[in-house]
């Protein structure tokens, strides 16, 4: 499992979160889905220079499911572009 980002969320993050990727390009279009049968649609935008950018209504949802202080990891399974999250 490829990790693409581990972040906590601050409370400026509910409408985007801008993180830093080096693993190269990411989908505008990214599905995600949790252990707990959670799944979402996340718009991922690249910035440029391995800065990209995630939103959308899918993420604010996501996001209004947590609390300022989770620690959110997003990862790619096996490189296969299937995205998993998980909150601690």
């Amino acid at each position: 499992m490829a990790e693409i980002f581990t972040i906590t969320l601050r409370s400026d993050n509910g409408s985007r979160l801008k993180f830093r990727h080096d693993g190269g390009a990411l989908p505008g279009d990214m599905r995600v889905s949790n252990e707990n049968g959670g799944s979402w649609k996340f718009k991922c935008t690249s910035e440029g220079g391995g800065w990209f950018t995630i939103s959308g209504s899918g993420w604010r949802n996501f996001f209004n499911s947590c609390s300022t202080g989770d620690i959110v990891t997003l990862s790619d399974q096996a490189g296969n572009g299937v995205y998993t999250i998980s909150v601690r």
